[in-house]
C-alpha cells in the first residue's frame, strides 16, 4: 500500500497474483494475508511448546546469564562440553545451554547479598550501600542500586531452579508479566548458589519489609528519630532499620505536611 502510494509498482514473483488492482485479486490477497497470519499463530504455539519442553527439562532459553551465573553447553546426554560466553551460539541442535555458578568473586557477592537480607534483615538499599562502600562493582562495572539487589533476591535461579515464561509477548503484542502460577519451574535444574532455606528466609524478610504501614505507625517511627537526633532527614532515615522504605515514608509525609 505504501509503495503504491509513492508510485512504486509491485511485481509478485512467488504468489499467483496478477500485477493489477482488480477486485478479484484484491480478495485473493486478503485471503492469503489471513492464511499467513493463521500460519504465524500456529507456528507461535508450536515454538512456545518447544521452549516449554526444554525449560521443563532444565535447559536455559537464552538471554544474558544473571550476575553470579554463567551458561555452559551440554550435549543431549547432559555432559558438559564447554563454557558459553555472552553472545556465543551453539553449533548443534542437540546441544543445549544450562546455568552454572560463575566466577568465585561473583558467587561470593551473591551469597553475601542473601546473608545480609536473610540473616541480618537488611533491606535492598542498605545492601547496595554496603557493596558500593566496599568497592564492589556490578558485572558492567557500575554502582549497585536497590533495584539490582531486589532482582537478585527474587530470582529463583540462585537456588538452582530453572524458571521460564515469567513474561510473554505473543505475535508482537506488548510484553506482559505473567502470574507466578503460569511460570514453568524446574527445581534442581543445576547447582545453585544459595540453599533453599536461605532463599525462602530472604523472601520472608522482603515480604515483611514490603508490609504497608499506617500513617500513624510511620509518623511514630519519625518521632523516635527526632527524639534521638533532634531532627529528621532522608539521610537519617536511611540509617534506621525501623524505616523500611524512606522514599515511601516521604510520599506519606508530603501530602500531609508538604515536606519533612
Amino acid at each position: 500500500y505504501r509503495c503504491r502510494q509513492h508510485g512504486v509498482r509491485i511485481v509478485y514473483c512467488a504468489e499467483p497474483f496478477e500485477n493489477d488492482d482488480g477486485p478479484l485479486y484484491a480478495i485473493v490477497k486478503a485471503i492469503k494475508r489471513a492464511m499467513a497470519a493463521e500460519y504465524s499463530r500456529e507456528l507461535s504455539v508450536k515454538v512456545f511448546q518447544g521452549l516449554r519442553n526444554l525449560a521443563e527439562r532444565g535447559f536455559d532459553q537464552g538471554g544474558v546469564a544473571p550476575y553470579g551465573l554463567k551458561h555452559i553447553l551440554v550435549d543431549h546426554q547432559g555432559g558438559t562440553i564447554r563454557d558459553m560466553p555472552s553472545g556465543a551460539r551453539k553449533a548443534l541442535t542437540t546441544d543445549h545451554k544450562v546455568l552454572a555458578p560463575s566466577l568465585p568473586a561473583e558467587v561470593k557477592v551473591v551469597k553475601e547479598i542473601f546473608r545480609r537480607c536473610a540473616v541480618l534483615g537488611e533491606n535492598t538499599g542498605r545492601i547496595a550501600r554496603y557493596l558500593n562502600d566496599s568497592g564492589i562493582p556490578t558485572r558492567s562495572g557500575k554502582r549497585w542500586w536497590p533495584s539490582h539487589i531486589a532482582t537478585i533476591l527474587q530470582n529463583e535461579k540462585y537456588m538452582g531452579a530453572q524458571v521460564f515464561n515469567r513474561t510473554s509477548a505473543e505475535l508482537g503484542t506488548k510484553r506482559i508479566r505473567n502470574a507466578p502460577s503460569e511460570w514453568i519451574r524446574k527445581p534442581g535444574a543445576f547447582r545453585g548458589i544459595v540453599d533453599l532455606e536461605t532463599f525462602y528466609q530472604a523472601m520472608e524478610v522482603r515480604r515483611r519489609q514490603r508490609t504497608k504501614l499506617s500513617d500513624e505507625e510511620l509518623l511514630s517511627k519519625l518521632r523516635k528519630i527526632i527524639a534521638k537526633r533532634g531532627g529528621v532527614t532522608v539521610k537519617l532515615m536511611r540509617r534506621y532499620k525501623s524505616i523500611p522504605n524512606p522514599w515511601r515514608l516521604l510520599q506519606t509525609i508530603w501530602p500531609h505536611f508538604g515536606s519533612i
